[in-house]
């Protein structure tokens, strides 16, 4: 499964973002296990029109499904599950291959970068 991806929620946590945005971006239902990795590096800057900038942390974790069926939403194009040979084949954004490599890795404590 390719990662899903949004923005917490006022009074929401980190866990409870990952498992709201899987739920409405896939129908699925997660429970997370663990933090894979934190990235907060330069390449991750926004900067609009107006000249406002933003800064994008991004949390990944690993998840393990406990309900519901895969089905798109308004925010997805497909769904699936991928083997890694699919995957490096996908055109996906770059810090996405690193979210998953991360996952892959199997280390205990989350990559921070």
């Amino acid at each position: 499964m390719v990662p899903a991806s949004g923005g917490v929620e006022a009074g929401e946590s980190v866990t409870e973002t990952c498992i709201r945005e899987f739920r409405e971006e896939t129908r699925l239902i997660v429970q997370v296990e663990r933090l894979t990795s934190i990235c907060s590096n330069q390449d991750r800057l926004v900067i609009y029109n107006d000249g406002n900038q933003f800064q994008i942390i991004s949390l990944n974790f690993e998840v393990s499904l406990i309900g519901g069926e895969p089905c798109l939403s308004d925010e997805t194009t497909a769904i699936g599950y991928y083997s890694l040979p699919e995957i490096e084949k996908m055109d996906l954004f770059p810090h996405h291959r690193q979210f998953v490599a991360d996952t892959l890795a199997g280390q205990d404590a989350a990559f921070i970068r």
